[in-house]
């Protein structure tokens, strides 16, 4: 992109009108609101403006009308024209999309049968439970309607979205998603959560194929055992990140692990360390790892049945193992290749132990779409809600921490969202619709119901029996009656 800024304006060159709507609209966004700002004067600004956005292919009587109503904010007038571009959103599919409380019993029905996987894991023939075709895209495209909803301007400007973040909506389903670092200050927030959306929608899909994989290399985290277009490579490919297959025994940059190790070496009068780093060289930190770690070996080798070669094969013998020969590696395709490892880089160190923690690896491959679906399908319809999902269901963390996230998320919304909570809170909000109707002669308050019908009929919230569906008329008019009693 070669542009050149004279005092009031710029030019592109070489480029689509198509392509700088689509990768680049934000590169006029920052500029627009460079040479105006609301209150400031500048002889005919609107129209250069209009000139301007209609060059990157915005309709001219849409853009004329919308700049008019804004005062000439450019800002402002292409979050408008962004907010509502469909060329932005997903890809859709021809499906019957069915009612929500109907897609919420699925999540939930799929989501009690895959908790039965871990019984099962160390057990031939037992193929991971999957949904229908059918089934699985109506989750899709609930992952489409929330991934339309993120790309949204008010997102890109909280999450510090960069210029062709706004076309990521754009990867179709089953499609490679551009590998991202997990928790690092690379890219935007927002690419990072919305790489996260897309790459949960693909394991709808492909999830249970990659687990079928990594059962059968019985989850070994060395890519290199794992043959060309399976298992992590697959997950990479279609995620953008992978699960963790190994686990921390030591975390030498955790602060709070080193006021630990310190108090306890106070406590005997033993030596402290300075920094993480000393305690990453020291002879203790070896000797700490491998006691944490015998025991995990021993408990996987158990749980599979291996034998000593199975053991030594899949790198999780024991016996033979001391401090001071601990491995040192430096890089993520070195994982897996012993059976206790030290990693080290600038911005890490810690000791890892080649078992995974299962219910982890299953809940960020089986489970973790569908909590996502779920929890999103429960905070749609409340603005305050939906952006709490965003901001706190969705995690730009590793596969394993997603789904740590999502399943502490939906535990908080199952705790508020009963029908009762949710009719309290409505009769709150509006105290002066119902304060006035208390001074009516209202037998049977049939005119409380119909306003309360108004505000609540087809919401979503969990009944007494634990269900998540629409409320209901004949819930509201027994919660009138009999407020105290749960619906």
């Amino acid at each position: 992109i070669i542009f050149s800024l004279c005092s009031s304006s710029f030019f592109f060159v070489g480029l689509p009108s198509e392509w700088m709507m689509r990768h680049h609209h934000r590169v006029l966004l920052h500029q627009g609101s460079r040479f105006h700002r609301p209150g400031m004067a500048a002889p005919s600004a609107e129209l250069m403006h209009l000139e301007q956005i209609v060059e990157m292919g915005f309709d001219r009587d849409r853009c004329q009308w919308i700049l008019g109503h804004t005062g000439g904010d450019v800002e402002q007038t292409i979050a408008l024209l962004t907010d509502s571009n469909p060329d932005l959103d997903p890809p859709q599919f021809a499906v019957h999309m069915r009612p929500v409380p109907e897609v919420l019993e699925i999540l939930e029905c799929h989501q009690k049968t895959i908790k039965e996987v871990l019984d099962t894991l160390a057990l031939p023939g037992h193929a991971v439970p999957s949904l229908n075709e059918d089934d699985k895209l109506q989750i899709v495209q609930v992952f489409n309607e929330m991934i339309a909803g993120f790309n949204r301007s008010r997102y890109h400007r909280k999450y510090d979205a960069e210029l062709t973040d706004v076309t990521l909506a754009k990867i179709e389903v089953n499609s490679e998603i551009p590998s991202y670092f997990a928790n690092a200050k690379y890219g935007s927030v927002f690419s990072r959560k919305m790489l996260s959306m897309l790459g949960l929608r693909n394991l709808v899909l492909a999830g249970p194929q990659i687990f079928e994989d990594l059962k059968r290399t019985l989850f070994c985290s060395d890519p290199s055992r794992y043959p060309r277009g399976t298992g992590l490579e697959v997950m990479r490919m279609l995620t953008g990140n992978t699960v963790d297959l190994d686990s921390v025994v030591l975390r030498c940059d955790d602060p709070t692990m080193l006021d630990t190790i310190n108090n306890m070496n106070r406590a005997q009068g033993l030596p402290t360390f300075s920094s993480g780093d000393e305690l990453a060289s020291s002879s203790q930190a070896r000797e700490v790892a491998l006691h944490t770690a015998v025991p995990l070996l021993q408990g996987f080798a158990k749980d599979f049945m291996l034998d000593r070669r199975q053991r030594a094969e899949r790198q999780v013998e024991w016996e033979g193992l001391v401090p001071h020969r601990i491995p040192c590696v430096g890089g993520c395709t070195e994982r897996g290749r012993w059976p206790v490892w030290q990693y080290r880089n600038v911005h890490a160190s810690s000791f890892h132990v080649n078992v995974p923690v299962l219910p982890d690896v299953v809940g960020a491959l089986l489970r973790a779409p569908y909590a996502a679906a779920h929890a999103y399908l429960l905070c749609r319809d409340d603005p305050t809600d939906l952006e709490a999902f965003y901001e706190d269901g969705i995690n730009d963390s590793c596969f394993n921490a997603k789904w740590k996230v999502l399943e502490e998320f939906n535990a908080q919304l199952a705790k508020r969202g009963t029908i009762n909570k949710l009719l309290e809170k409505a009769q709150q909000d509006h105290q002066r619709i119902f304060m006035a109707l208390m001074d009516q002669d209202d037998e049977g308050c049939t005119q409380e119901i119909a306003e309360m019908c108004r505000l609540c009929v087809g919401k979503l919230a969990r009944d007494a029996t634990g269900q998540v569906r629409a409320i209901t008329r004949d819930d509201i008019a027994r919660w009138v009656e009999r407020p105290d009693l749960p619906v």
